[in-house]
């Protein structure tokens, strides 16, 4: 992937199994001094989360440094798309044409649904958090790389 000056990471609201994990992703992203604004999203709307919902189910081991990250005014040039294929996914890459899209998904399907074939066709690179997604997709026709990128581990004694 291309040096970034900046990254927009979309997820699902914190609580819900994408929106926690895209937090920990955000989270780890920060920890390595990559510079990331947080938008958290409204399942099945392109509407985004006000402030003082996304910090209501925010694992508490993260909560801390996304409040610092929520729609931090950055110069970013790239965006990631932490949402199911079939959530807005075009939307958003409409709305911010200029930014280099990326997404990363996680799906426990044997195969691919068709409908998600052009959505992740229309990204530079996809990410998955296990092989076993990375061949469903290949396997389905995903021509853009897919790459494993396993999901980040917490030990928070509050979930």
């Amino acid at each position: 992937m291309a040096s970034l000056n900046g990254l927009n990471v979309m997820t699902l609201i914190p609580g819900c199994g994408y929106g926690d994990a895209g937090c920990q992703y955000i989270a780890g992203l920060d920890a390595l001094g990559v510079p990331v604004s947080w938008n958290p999203l409204i399942p099945n709307s392109a509407k985004q989360l006000a402030k003082k919902n996304s910090f209501r189910d925010l694992q508490p081991s993260v909560r801390e440094s996304l409040q610092a990250l929520w729609r931090r005014p950055l110069a970013y040039d790239a965006m990631l798309i932490n949402i199911p294929p079939f959530y807005w996914q075009n939307y958003w890459r409409q709305q911010l044409p200029t930014l280099r899209p990326y997404t990363y998904i996680a799906w426990e399907v044997m195969k691919m649904p068709e409908e998600w074939l052009v959505p992740l066709n229309g990204y530079r690179r996809v990410f998955v958090p296990s092989t076993f997604n990375q061949q469903a997709l290949l396997e389905g026709g995903v021509t853009t790389a897919v790459d494993v990128v396993p999901h980040i581990c917490t030990t928070d004694p509050a979930r």
